[in-house]
């Protein structure tokens, strides 16, 4: 099974892990940085990821992710 793990600030996957399993990993981790950036009141950065992590939640096609993502600034 694909292992992500969080080493500071950055997140490392191994070798076996799939595309779509990178773009999910990656969507949670620009998604997480919207509300963490939204929590601190940087709007502008946050945004910023929102629409990193919507463009990635129309690639696969995830509804659920949308609407995680609508509730973000610029989502």
């Amino acid at each position: 099974m694909p292992v992500v793990r969080r080493q500071g600030s950055y997140l490392t996957c191994s070798p076996a892990m799939t595309l779509a399993r990178v773009m999910w990993c990656s969507y949670l981790m620009y998604v997480d940085l919207a509300f963490a950036l939204t929590a601190r009141g940087d709007t502008t950065e946050a945004r910023r990821h929102a629409q990193r992590a919507a463009d990635l939640a129309r690639t696969t096609g995830s509804v659920r992710q949308r609407v995680r993502i609508a509730k973000l600034p610029g989502g």
